[in-house]
């Protein structure tokens, strides 16, 4: 946990299958993942740190990926086959409607200065599949 946001960070060399709310991705090379989730739930997210965990329990804000090599990806975020370098960031979905302010301050080489700070009540609920 850094400040006010939670950074889960994954890296791998190899073959690596990973699915997140509809997204499956195949990567065969070499794999890096930050995903950020809003860490200001009075539940207590600072006990979460199981990847699955957070997902499920946490309101996730972005998500970064870089793979390099071969990348089948699937699902309800994107789609796509690349061979050599795929970079994709991907802000959370904000529902029809809504009015949100979110301020996501994230710096790849130095994740402990990440923050996440949201102007509504709408902080600690799940983002929801279609």
């Amino acid at each position: 946990m850094t400040g006010n946001a939670i950074v889960h960070e994954l890296r791998g060399r190899g073959l690596h299958v990973a699915t997140m709310r509809g997204t499956a991705i195949f990567s065969l090379g070499i794999y890096h993942e930050v995903l950020v989730f809003a860490g200001n739930c009075e539940e207590g997210p600072a006990r979460l740190t199981d990847r699955q965990a957070l997902i499920k329990n946490q309101t996730l804000a972005a998500s970064v990926t870089d793979t390099t090599g071969l990348e089948i990806a699937l699902g309800r975020r994107w789609s796509g086959l690349t061979l050599g370098r795929h970079q994709a960031a991907v802000l959370v979905d904000v529902p029809q409607g809504a009015e949100i302010s979110r301020s996501l301050h994230l710096d790849l080489t130095d994740l402990s200065a990440t923050s996440v700070d949201q102007q509504d009540d709408t902080l600690c609920t799940k983002e929801t599949g279609t």
